[in-house]
């Protein structure tokens, strides 16, 4: 029988000894849209509140710093690495709208890329090395998520701010070549970092996680590099992180070996449903009904919906815990407005969220006349699959399904749609030129030079 610590040895071979060689070339055209898509996301996020309330608190405590530490991307400032990382992660996150990998069901990339962001400011590293540790990154959060599978979780745990720290801290660790004894520690310091609830969802505080994740994972290697020390093999030890975040006590030792055993074998950019870009501002959970509701709209002709039935799987109502939202935040995580948005306006794009949207009589109304329930067949499906009916007033039926939701790797963005996308997210505070060189610029990272180019591509200034 394998010993336990075989899964902590066999996620820091993946990471000390992966070449770029390893990696598929289409694994790496992926991970660079994925970064492109997460900029974009984060030049939108900056006119957030709270990415304004997390600036003044680096302001506040001192993090702000006009002659060294890390550059925060379109401000023209610089903070401290783990202050960087904190804002980075939090603006990412800000508008709901960056990927995110399943099983694990977490927001990689909002946490992972801040992380090296900030750590490359100590290295000569390349847009190749950052590329790398980024798809490292990935990997391991998606296998260590495969691990802990919605059904052995606490339910109440954000997975982006418990599986967040460990997989930003193995990129960082990665992207500062760390010994494996540094990798060791370093894990162990990210495993207490690890923690986020659901009941922050359609609040301020849920970005925050992906920020959380990012500073606490550019602490956990700094401070493993250093020499601080931390319990070994956290993953599995007793009173570790498998203990901590699985709602059950078993330890399915068999299980985890062979997911994490899938480290550089299968890659999640290239499952079916593992990272995804997302074609809506919202909670992944709606995607498969929005688009559902969006055929029904089009095939109804404008004609008159007596009331509408939304049935999806379980797994969607612990993330939309919002049948009745009252601010714009609350309403990214309500399949009630995000289904009836689409149907009035024939689309959920970012002024679908602005304020005063959401009181709108005829979506009120619509949502009024709507039932959103877990479908008996539906119930245990992986990718929120969603059935949309409309009752016309004539008394007939318009029913649509959609079993996973675009951005998926099995349906991938076009460039057309990655750049459609990043346009629009961009354009809240960069010019059409500078959106276009940036874009340019990101789509070729793993040939450039200079990291640094990046911030400054993107100053609003």
């Amino acid at each position: 029988m394998p010993s336990a610590t075989e899964r902590t040895r066999l996620i820091e071979d993946f990471i000390l000894d992966i070449t770029v060689a390893d990696i598929p070339s289409q694994v790496r055209e992926r991970a660079t849209d994925s970064l492109t898509d997460l900029v974009g996301v984060y030049l939108a996020g900056l006119a957030e509140p709270v990415s304004q309330h997390v600036f003044e608190y680096l302001k506040e405590s001192g993090q702000i710093r006009s002659d060294r530490g890390c550059a925060l991307i379109g401000l023209g400032q610089r903070a401290s690495l783990s202050g960087a990382a904190l804002f980075h992660g939090t603006t990412a996150h800000a508008l709901d709208y960056d990927d995110t990998a399943h099983p694990a069901y977490t927001h990689p990339s909002s946490h992972i890329f801040p992380t090296l962001f900030s750590l490359a400011t100590l290295t000569e590293a390349s847009g190749e090395d950052l590329l790398t540790a980024y798809i490292v990154g990935m990997e391991v959060e998606g296998k260590l998520g495969a691990c802990i599978r919605p059904g052995d979780r606490n339910l109440a745990m954000h997975p982006t701010a418990i599986m967040g720290p460990i997989g930003a801290t193995a990129a960082g660790a990665r992207l500062l070549g760390l010994s494996r004894h540094q990798l060791s520690m370093a894990l162990g310091i990210a495993g207490s970092s690890a923690g986020g609830l659901r009941a922050n969802f359609g609040t301020m505080t849920k970005p925050l996680h992906s920020g959380r994740a990012a500073e606490g994972a550019v602490a956990a290697v700094l401070l493993a590099r250093d020499g601080l020390t931390a319990a070994e093999n956290i993953l599995e030890t007793r009173f570790g992180y498998f203990d901590a975040f699985r709602r059950t006590s078993q330890n399915d030792l068999e299980r985890d070996l062979e997911q994490i055993g899938q480290l550089g074998v299968t890659w999640e950019l290239l499952l079916d449903y593992g990272i995804a870009l997302k074609p809506f501002p919202s909670c992944g959970a709606s995607h498969p009904a929005i688009t559902a509701a969006l055929r029904v709209r089009e095939r109804a002709a404008g004609g008159t919906i007596a009331s509408m039935h939304v049935g999806t799987n379980e797994l969607a109502s612990t993330a939309l815990i919002h049948s009745n939202p009252t601010t714009p935040l609350q309403a990214k995580f309500s399949m009630q407005y995000c289904v009836a948005s689409a149907m009035v306006d024939g689309q959920v794009r970012l002024g679908t969220f602005d304020e005063g949207m959401i009181s709108r009589p005829e979506v009120r109304d619509l949502m009024s006349r709507m039932v959103v329930e877990i479908a008996p067949d539906l119930a245990d499906d992986a990718e929120h699959a969603a059935r949309v009916t409309a009752t016309m007033s004539d008394g007939s039926v318009i029913e649509e399904f959609v079993p996973f939701a675009e951005g998926k790797p099995v349906s991938w963005f076009s460039k057309q749609t990655l750049e459609s996308k990043f346009d629009d997210c961009a354009s809240r505070v960069l010019a059409p030129e500078q959106a276009s060189t940036l874009f340019s610029w990101l789509q070729d990272v793993s040939h450039r030079a200079d990291l640094g180019e990046l911030a400054s591509l993107a100053n609003l200034g």
